[in-house]
């Protein structure tokens, strides 16, 4: 089973377009928390990836602004566990770093460990490319052969992407395109989308 997403960063991507800096990477504590993380930066987007925690872009910086936190882009469950009894959320993943001429690819696994989940692994694909403000992250989703039985999986991507301030949240349904705003100044709730129309999602900051 597999998924594709798209992090856009900006409206206009380059896409087709090798020209600009290559991918920079580096392995470090980022964050502060004492455990390894890694940086990639291609002079229009930097991130920093987490394998301890989920595997997920816990930073996400673009024209000077930052826009992402908490558990940060790319986190995974399923609709059948808790997020406090998920084996893949916030949870540990082994990771390999590829560099190549035109992108940087940073690839996180991890197995489930207890119930129907102990033979399931889960694959991360995330580039960064040369002269592209996109970032593209791979799902890979293995039922292992020594499970020996056919096995059901809900996904539940868990991202949180947004500039610092009130923004405005579009989401294409089958009604059409969904606007939801969002003041952090304000009391505010969840916002469930049960009929979207196709796989994108974006948002307006007031910086444009």
């Amino acid at each position: 089973m597999r998924f594709a997403l798209i992090a856009f960063t900006t409206a206009l991507l380059a896409f087709g377009i090798q020209a600009g800096e290559a991918p920079r990477v580096e392995e470090g504590d980022f964050d502060g928390d004492k455990r390894q993380d890694i940086r990639v930066d291609n002079g229009l987007v930097s991130l920093v990836i987490s394998p301890s925690d989920g595997g997920a872009i816990t930073s996400l910086t673009y024209a000077g602004e930052q826009l992402t936190r908490g558990s940060g882009i790319g986190q995974v469950l399923s609709w059948d566990a808790r997020q406090s009894t998920s084996d893949y959320f916030r949870k540990p993943f082994v990771y390999a770093v590829t560099k190549n001429a035109d992108n940087v690819v940073v690839t996180l696994k991890r197995a489930g460990e207890s119930g129907r989940f102990k033979f399931l692994e889960m694959t991360k694909r995330i580039t960064v490319f040369r002269g592209r403000s996109a970032i593209r992250i791979d799902l890979t989703i293995h039922n292992q052969v020594r499970s020996q039985t056919t096995l059901s999986f809900r996904p539940w991507f868990h991202n949180f992407l947004g500039a610092p301030g009130a923004d405005d949240y579009y989401v294409p349904t089958t009604h059409g395109v969904q606007c939801e705003p969002y003041d952090p100044a304000e009391k505010h709730h969840d916002v469930w989308c049960h009929d979207p129309a196709r796989g994108w999602s974006g948002f307006v900051a007031p910086s444009g």
